[in-house]
């Protein structure tokens, strides 16, 4: 039920520029973020993130992807289609 809430609420907000979720034992994003085409800001920090939807490639205004704190491997699938300016302070990708 709480995977569906998120879909839908993915779909209706798609003006949305800032997106923060830090803290919420998250394991994955559905691929329903991609309809989150004016994100921003996204602010995925102190999660259980494993990986990453492709989808995420789709959101071409992201600017800041706050990553850190998961359990990720690799952010391969989303770096060639995102023009991320990181900083180290927001998106510290160094270990992967």
């Amino acid at each position: 039920m709480c995977v569906y809430l998120y879909v839908c609420v993915c779909m209706q907000l798609t003006q949305l520029v800032e997106f923060y979720l830090y803290s919420n034992k998250l394991v994955c994003l559905p691929v329903e973020i991609g309809y989150l085409t004016n994100l921003e800001t996204l602010g995925l920090s102190e999660n259980s993130l494993q990986s990453l939807p492709e989808s995420l490639g789709s959101l071409t205004k992201l600017r800041v992807l706050d990553l850190r704190h998961n359990k990720l491997n690799e952010v391969s699938a989303t770096r060639p289609r995102c023009r991320l300016s990181c900083r180290r302070s927001e998106c510290d990708l160094s270990a992967l």
